[in-house]
């Protein structure tokens, strides 16, 4: 199981996703143009508990990657660079 602070830590620091918060934390990542272009929502109150498989999967696909992907981003075997590359493959501009 993923924890929900080392999702965090990873969108910020090693994707470097910019984060708001109001009743949740929305992490939002931009292209080159300033546009957003991935984003996904964690709730405030999840703390440092465990994420479940369904929402690992609906986070994952808002990232878009495979849940296997994240689990490979959080446990650092999957770049911050393999990521953009796997959106700019994706069309993405970033």
């Amino acid at each position: 199981m993923i924890q929900t602070q080392k999702l965090r830590s990873t969108l910020e620091n090693k994707f470097g996703f910019s984060k708001t918060t109001k009743k949740h934390e929305k992490y939002e990542l931009q292209d080159k143009n300033g546009n957003s272009i991935i984003h996904t929502i964690i709730s405030k109150g999840s703390g440092g508990k465990d994420i479940n498989k369904p929402l690992l999967i609906a986070i994952s696909k808002q990232l878009q990657l495979s849940s296997q992907q994240l689990e490979s981003a959080i446990k650092c075997t999957l770049s911050c660079q393999d990521y953009y590359d796997l959106l700019r493959i994706k069309g993405h501009d970033i």
